[in-house]
C-alpha cells in the first residue's frame, strides 16, 4: 500500500495505480473509501474495465449495496469487455445440433484448477461426470500449477493449457474443440479470462462457482445457482438466466487427511468461544459491531478470527484495534494469522464451539470446512447471492435452524448454541455425516448438474 501510494504521487490519476490501490484498500476491508476512491476515478474513466472490475469486487461486500445498482454496473462492465476486441471476433454458431446418441461436450476455464477454493467444488464433478454421456475439456489459465493441478490432470478429460495464450487465441483452441457447453469459474474475480467468454468460443455459455454475482456479459448464456441462493424474483438481478440446481448448487469435495473431530472446547471447561476463518475483507463493520453484541450477550464468551490476510502484522493488528474500539479488547477477542502446517488450519477448528458466518458476504469454503470439523455455523440470510450462499449449505446439510432472518435472530440463535451444552456435543458428532450425506453426494449431484446442462444445450 505504501508502494502504491508512492507510485501514485508519481502518476496522480493513473487509473491502473488506482485499480490496484482500490483493490488493496478492499483486501484490507478499508470498503468505503475503496468505493469512494473507484468511483471518483471512474468519473473520468469511465470504461476502464479494470476499475469497474475492482468496483464491483467492493460492492459485493459493502452492507445495503443496492443491487439493482451493481447488476446495472455489471451490464457496463461486460460492454466494456466487449468494447476491448473487434466485433467480427465474436463467433457466430448454427442452431443446436442434434443430441442424439453422441457424447455432449463439455469444457471447463479457470485459471483456479489448483490449490484454491474453487477446486474443492470443481473437482468432486469433474471426477463423477458420465463418460458415457459427456466429453469433458479442461482449460487452464494460470502458469502456476501444483499438486492439486497434477491431481486434476489425471482424471479422464481433455487438458488444455492456455497460460500463454491471449483471449483471441483461447478462443480460437475453445472453439477448435466444438464444445455443447463452455463453463467459466472465475466471474470478475483475479486473472478471469472473460475476454474469451466475449468472444462466444461455444455456442452455450455458462457462470458456475467463482463469483457470487452476474458477469455482466450476454454472451454468457446461463449462471448456475439454486433455489436458496437465487429464489424467485432474482432473476431482474442476473444478465444471465438463472439455472437453478434442484438442490444446492456446490458440492464439496473434504481435504484429504483431515483431523478428527474433537470435543468442544467448552466441554472440557473453557469459556464459550465462538469464530470465524473468513477473508479478512468480509469482517465488515455491522459484522464487529453485531459480534461484540453477542460476547456482550454471553458473559465470559470469547472470539477467535483467522484470516489469510493476518499473515501481515499491519493488518491483524488493524483489526484487534477496530475490535478493541467496539468495546472488545484483546482479552475477548484472538486474531490469528495463517497455520501453514499440513492439517494445521483445519486443526485450529479446534479452539472453536460456535462458528460465526460473516455478512453480507458468507463464506463458503469456510462454512463447509467448519461443519466438516463438527462446528455449527450460526449464518444471517442475505438479500442476494453472496449472502445466501451459507443459507443453502446448512439447509443441505440439515441444519436450517443455524439460519438468521435478522441480527436479533444471530444473536439468539448463538446465544442459544452457547447455552446449550448437549446440543453443541450432538452437532460436534454429527455434523460432519451431515455434510458427507448432503453435501459430497458426487455421483447424485452431478446427474442433476448434467440434467440442467442437457436443458441449457437443448434450450
Amino acid at each position: 500500500m505504501s508502494s502504491c501510494r508512492e507510485a501514485l504521487r508519481i502518476a496522480p490519476g493513473n487509473p491502473g495505480l488506482i485499480a490496484v490501490y482500490v483493490s488493496l484498500l478492499q483486501n484490507v476491508g478499508d470498503l468505503r473509501e475503496a468505493e469512494r476512491l473507484a468511483r471518483e476515478t471512474l468519473e473520468r474513466h469511465a470504461a476502464d474495465r479494470q476499475l469497474l472490475q475492482v468496483l464491483l469486487l467492493t460492492l459485493n461486500y459493502i452492507p445495503g449495496a443496492n443491487p439493482e445498482e451493481i447488476v446495472g454496473l455489471h451490464r457496463r462492465f461486460g460492454a466494456a469487455v466487449a468494447a476491448e476486441f473487434p466485433p467480427h471476433q465474436v463467433r457466430a454458431h448454427a442452431n443446436p445440433r442434434p443430441l442424439g446418441g453422441r457424447k455432449l461436450r463439455i469444457g471447463y476455464i479457470s485459471p483456479d484448477l489448483r490449490q484454491h477454493s474453487v477446486t474443492y467444488f470443481l473437482e468432486p464433478l469433474l471426477a463423477a461426470h458420465d463418460r458415457e454421456r459427456f466429453e469433458v475439456f479442461a482449460y487452464f489459465t494460470a502458469k502456476a500449477a501444483d499438486a492439486t493441478t497434477a491431481r486434476l490432470q489425471r482424471l479422464p478429460l481433455k487438458w488444455r493449457d492456455l497460460a500463454a495464450s491471449d483471449d483471441e487465441q483461447a478462443a480460437a483452441v475453445v472453439s477448435g474443440d466444438n464444445l455443447d457447453l463452455l463453463v467459466e469459474l472465475t466471474g470478475l474475480t483475479s486473472f478471469n479470462r472473460l475476454g474469451v467468454m466475449a468472444r462466444k468460443p461455444a455456442r452455450v455459455q455458462a457462470t458456475y462457482i467463482g463469483y457470487p454475482n452476474t458477469t455482466g456479459l450476454p454472451q454468457i448464456d446461463y449462471r448456475i445457482v439454486d433455489s436458496v441462493t437465487d429464489p424467485a424474483g432474482s432473476e431482474r438481478l442476473a444478465v444471465e438466466r438463472l439455472a437453478r440446481l434442484p438442490a444446492c448448487f456446490l458440492c464439496y469435495r473434504p481435504v484429504d487427511g483431515a483431523p478428527d473431530v474433537a470435543p468442544p472446547p467448552s466441554a472440557a471447561g473453557a469459556p464459550i468461544t465462538f469464530g470465524s476463518f473468513n477473508n479478512s475483507a468480509k469482517l465488515t463493520e455491522p459484522v464487529v459491531r453485531l459480534w461484540k453484541r453477542l460476547l456482550d450477550t454471553v458473559p465470559g464468551s470469547r472470539l477467535v478470527i483467522k484470516s489469510q490476510q493476518f499473515k501481515c502484522a499491519w493488518l491483524k493488528q488493524n483489526y484487534q484495534d477496530r475490535f478493541a474500539a467496539a468495546g472488545a479488547g484483546p482479552d475477548r477477542v484472538e486474531v490469528l494469522g495463517p497455520v501453514t502446517e499440513k492439517g494445521g488450519h483445519l486443526d485450529a477448528y479446534r479452539r472453536i464451539d460456535i462458528g460465526l458466518d460473516p455478512f453480507p458476504y458468507n463464506g463458503t469454503t469456510t462454512t463447509c470446512e467448519a461443519m466438516w470439523m463438527g462446528v455449527p455455523i450460526v449464518a444471517l440470510m442475505g438479500a442476494v447471492h453472496a449472502g445466501r450462499v451459507s443459507a443453502s449449505l446448512l439447509t443441505a446439510a440439515g441444519v436450517p435452524e443455524l439460519i438468521a432472518r435478522d441480527e436479533d435472530d444471530y444473536v439468539r440463535i448463538a446465544a442459544g448454541l452457547a447455552g446449550d451444552a448437549a446440543r453443541l456435543r450432538e452437532l460436534r458428532s454429527t455434523l460432519r455425516e451431515r455434510v458427507r450425506s448432503g453435501l459430497c453426494d458426487a455421483g447424485r449431484f452431478t446427474r442433476g448438474l448434467e440434467a440442467a446442462y442437457v436443458q441449457m444445450i437443448s434450450g
